[in-house]
């Protein structure tokens, strides 16, 4: 094959698949992917082994459902258990836990398996600064952990940082109350508390509810 074969050649289909390929890719990093349901958290049409589709670019509303990695359920901590729930708090929101039921900002979540507990809960923005007790640090520990990693410990109910016993954290990053709809399923954040805006994977948008 000669030079100008080899250079038709190349602008005629390598360059081409070459770039499909490359947009094919951005759109899976960026806007797009597909999954394989791998759990039991949600009813039809989120069924186990269905392929689904989640988009990187929606913003997870309460209602909308998600696939969002729960950590330290792998043994590999860098590859979290992808899972699939409904968001049903955002970063802002209030929550109140009681044995009659689950409110958010006041108003009852419909459907909610009542719990022995009782508490008051606030999801955190990113940069927010939030009162520290013994009650909200479960469910804030784990994402102190990640944000911090070592620098991090936990004793009698108390967060320290570098040693030092604090009051309050100042979040850095944004997060969400998820649950499965199936209320015997899980893990979701009755087990690994407040998700971050970076642990939501994306929404999905097919199958659709409706």
């Amino acid at each position: 094959m000669d030079a100008q074969a080899k250079r038709n050649l190349l602008l005629r289909w390598i360059l081409p698949a070459s770039i499909a390929l490359l947009v094919l890719l951005l759109i899976r990093l960026f806007i797009i992917f597909p999954i394989r349901i791998g759990g039991d958290t949600m009813p039809a049409p989120y069924i186990l082994g269905r392929i689904a589709w989640v988009s990187r670019v929606h913003t997870p509303l309460p209602g909308r459902v998600v696939l969002f990695h729960a950590h330290g359920y792998t043994a590999d901590s860098s590859h979290p258990l992808q899972v699939v729930g409904r968001v049903v708090a955002a970063p802002g929101d209030k929550l109140y836990v009681d044995p009659a039921g689950l409110y958010i900002n006041g108003r009852e979540l419909p459907n909610h398996i009542s719990q022995q507990m009782r508490y008051h809960l606030q999801l955190p923005r990113k940069g927010e600064e939030i009162l520290l007790n013994e009650v909200n640090l479960v469910a804030y520990r784990e994402a102190i952990h990640q944000e911090l990693g070592t620098r991090a410990s936990f004793s009698s109910g108390a967060l320290f940082v570098d040693g030092h016993r604090v009051s309050s954290y100042v979040f850095l990053r944004s997060y969400y109350w998820i649950l499965a709809d199936k209320v015997s399923s899980g893990p979701d954040s009755r087990h690994i508390g407040i998700v971050s805006d970076k642990d939501v994977q994306g929404v999905f948008i097919w199958p659709s509810e409706h």
